[in-house]
C-alpha cells in the first residue's frame, strides 16, 4: 500500500506531530512519472538495446514505504520524527 500520510515532529522536550496528506504530492508525481516515461521512450528510440524498465523502479519502492518510522535524538534532547502512514 502507498502510504497516505507523512507524520513529521520535531521538538526539544516535547515534539508536535505536523500530519502532511501524501495524496496533495500526486500531480507531481504523475508529472515526474510522465516525464521519465517519454525520456525511457526516447531512449528506447535511439537505442533499440537499452533494457530499461518503463515503470521507474522508485516508483515501485513507494509501495514498500508505508509504516516506515525515523526517530532521531540527539544529546541536547533534539529529537526529530519522520513516519510515513
Amino acid at each position: 500500500m502507498i502510504p497516505a500520510l507523512l507524520l513529521v515532529g520535531v521538538g526539544w522536550q516535547r515534539r508536535l506531530p505536523l500530519p502532511i496528506p501524501l495524496f496533495l504530492l500526486w500531480p507531481l508525481v504523475a508529472v515526474a512519472v510522465l516525464v521519465t516515461a517519454i525520456v525511457q521512450l526516447a531512449r528506447r528510440i535511439t537505442r533499440p538495446a537499452a533494457t530499461t524498465p518503463l515503470f521507474p523502479p522508485v516508483l515501485e519502492a513507494l509501495f514498500q514505504l508505508s509504516g516506515l518510522r525515523v526517530d532521531i535524538r540527539d544529546r541536547e534532547g533534539t529529537s526529530v520524527l519522520v513516519w510515513l502512514i
